[in-house]
């Protein structure tokens, strides 16, 4: 189905008339949509790598990156998570590493888990180069 910008339904819409609209999954994340989208905009670098976002327990998002690698924002703050993520992006390539999960929960640190055949090690070497 197709959410418009109000997060309501459009039942006579195909889905694949619009690929390049966020796809989104999960409970509550049609009436949810529209904070993500402005997140969203706010961060392109973000945007751009973004393959479905899940709505969990109608309360938070999911983000999965089109690299295959989970993040998992903030509860209530989407707009500063995927700020911190636009930024590390920027300073590190980190949506390039080898990873399969991001964890930006913890205001204070990031945690990240290395995909099979990385390590977090390697990946803390290439983030400081």
């Amino acid at each position: 189905t197709v959410v418009d910008g109000l997060g309501r339904i459009m039942p006579d819409a195909r889905a694949g008339d619009y690929k390049a609209l966020v796809r989104l999954a999960g409970q509550g994340a049609p009436t949810a949509a529209p904070q993500l989208v402005n997140a969203l905009k706010k961060a392109p670098d973000v945007s751009a790598r973004l393959a479905i976002a899940t709505r969990i327990a109608d309360r938070r998002w999911d983000v999965r990156l089109v690299n295959g690698a989970t993040v998992l924002p903030e509860d209530d703050a989407m707009d500063g998570a995927l700020a911190r993520l636009s930024t590390l992006q920027t300073r590190t390539a980190l949506m390039q590493r080898p990873v399969t999960m991001i964890d930006l929960r913890n205001k204070g640190r990031i945690y990240l888990s290395p995909a099979q055949g990385g390590t977090a090690r390697k990946i803390a070497e290439a983030a400081r180069s």
